[in-house]
C-alpha cells in the first residue's frame, strides 16, 4: 500500500453565487515528498487575496 501526504487543499467557486464549493484535500506520495519543494508562499497569497478582493468589491458595485 502507498502512503500518502497532504500538501494542501484546494476549493472552486460556485460560478452563480462565487461561493466556495467543499474543499479538496491535495496529496503526493510520500516517497516522493522530498521531490515538493518547501517554498515561502505568504507574498503569492497576500498579492492574491488583495487582487481577489478588489475583484469582490468590484462585483458589488456592479451588482449594486
Amino acid at each position: 500500500m502507498t502512503d500518502y501526504i497532504q500538501i494542501g487543499s484546494t476549493a472552486l467557486r460556485d460560478p452563480k453565487t462565487g461561493d466556495l464549493m467543499d474543499s479538496v484535500p491535495l496529496y503526493v506520495k510520500a516517497a516522493d515528498r522530498e521531490k515538493v519543494p518547501s517554498i515561502d508562499y505568504s507574498a503569492v497569497i497576500k498579492t492574491l487575496a488583495e487582487q481577489f478582493g478588489q475583484y469582490v468589491r468590484r462585483r458589488q458595485d456592479v451588482h449594486r
